[in-house]
């Protein structure tokens, strides 16, 4: 007997979703998600299918799949634990927004300081420009002490 023999549409699962933040990088998470169908062989998350017996994605990766809610905590590993993330998922789309957005505002400040440099040094003072460059290095100080996982 499956462990999704029970589930219908509306029940929750755990379903891994990622976030790619670079040309091949990306963080996994499983997240809480709403089943919108269920057929006697598959379970449907938008346009996600999973074989009802195993969970696991058709056409996929057999290391992609959902868990039933109730599996939550289980150890499945001995590196690995069945963890709902979906608050660290928000919590990470927020950060690559912000850090994107960070990206892009020093692009554009650099082309600015490389297009204007001679209205910069006639028109900007002098503690502006110290007060952007202690704002960026206290940035880059911070980044550089953090952990990798």
């Amino acid at each position: 007997m499956s462990k999704f023999n029970d589930v219908k549409a509306g029940d929750v699962v755990l379903a891994p979703v990622s976030i790619r933040y670079g040309f091949n990088s990306s963080l996994k998470f499983l997240v809480q998600k709403k089943v919108d169908r269920v057929t006697n062989t598959q379970i449907i998350i938008g346009e996600d299918k999973y074989k009802k017996e195993n969970g696991r994605i058709v056409g996929g990766s057999s290391f992609v799949q959902i868990y039933p809610m109730s599996e939550a905590g289980k150890k499945v590993s001995t590196w690995e634990t069945i963890t709902d993330q979906t608050e660290e998922y928000k919590m990470a789309i927020q950060k690559v927004k912000q850090l994107n957005l960070l990206r892009k505002q020093l692009e554009t400040l650099e082309k600015t300081i490389s297009n204007d440099m001679d209205k910069i040094i006639k028109n900007v003072d002098l503690s502006q420009i110290e007060s952007m460059v202690k704002t960026v290095t206290e940035a880059n100080k911070k980044a550089e002490t953090v952990e990798p996982e």
